[in-house]
């Protein structure tokens, strides 16, 4: 009994002195993204990836599927929602369909934008903040990226934001826009001098708008969209029959296989409140007709 208390003084000691401390390898479940990213590629992301997978095996899509673009609405993405898993993996697998998906909806917070940035395989670029929104490009490794420019003008609440590609030797413009629908007739009567302004800045490369444009009756019944080859036909939202999402381009532009609105069928299964809890819009794609 004598001896059994100088024991548990000293271990009482040996915990207040901190020498009981958990394992190095315990920490590292544990990330903190309370400061912001520095870059929209993470150094440290990439080197898992080239540790974790084989090099010559880097990207999810297949060799022989078609180069897929996409653009998505992410409804109020936010923190709250990246860090539910159900929903950060359905929309890991709704992106990995793509080598390119253009994303609105973004809350500018450095949870979300780790999140994004931790999908295996896809790089991103993003915007600056408007507010609390971003636009966001990820991309697969089958791409090549260019570079970045932002129409500046008072019209839009959001800036436009382009980014050029080269995919199998085929180089183009993607102006991300996520139109506010309060102001929806100007911005998309707008959308010509952001046309303008992306072949001052790239040239005679083509050129495809593509994001959350409003551009359906309730916010928009003019007539600008006759000035381009409308891809997106079909209603965008999952309730209500409104084509809000679109992509449009020169109607001399023939290098578009096909096009559509994505259902989801694959990555919800039926999961009706999984898929309004991800957004209430559905990602529309298309397809490009390029030469192996």
């Amino acid at each position: 009994m004598k001896l059994f208390i100088p024991i548990a003084i000293l271990v009482v000691l040996l915990l207040l002195s901190g020498c009981f401390q958990p394992s190095e390898g315990d920490n590292e479940t544990f990330k903190d993204y309370s400061q912001p990213l520095e870059s929209s590629i993470d150094e440290g992301l990439n080197q898992s990836i080239v540790s974790n997978q084989s090099i010559d095996n880097l990207s999810n899509i297949e060799e022989n599927k078609g180069y897929l673009i996409s653009s998505f609405y992410i409804q109020d993405f936010d923190s709250s929602k990246a860090e539910i898993p159900v929903i950060m993996n359905a929309i890991e697998d709704i992106v990995d369909d793509y080598d390119i998906v253009a994303i609105q909806g973004v809350y500018g917070d450095s949870v979300v934008l780790s999140k994004l940035n931790e999908i295996p395989n896809y790089n991103s670029r993003i915007s600056v903040a408007y507010d609390r929104d971003r636009l966001v490009f990820l991309y697969s490794d089958r791409v090549i990226p260019g570079f970045v420019r932002t129409y500046e003008s008072s019209i839009f609440k959001r800036k436009p934001y382009l980014m050029s590609f080269n995919i199998n030797n085929y180089e183009f413009v993607l102006i991300q826009v996520y139109v506010d629908k309060l102001n929806a007739v100007n911005e998309i009567e707008e959308l010509s001098s952001v046309m303008d302004y992306a072949n001052a800045e790239y040239g005679s490369i083509d050129k495809y708008v593509v994001g959350n444009l409003y551009a359906d009756s309730l916010y928009y019944d003019g007539n600008v969209l006759e000035d381009y080859k409308v891809l997106i036909k079909d209603a965008t939202m999952i309730q209500g029959n409104y084509t809000y999402d679109n992509i449009l381009t020169s109607k001399t532009n023939y290098n578009i296989e096909s096009s559509g609105v994505d259902n989801l069928s694959d990555e919800i299964n039926g999961d009706m409140d999984l898929l309004n809890a991800i957004s209430s819009h559905y990602p529309i794609w298309m397809e490009l007709s390029l030469d192996d």
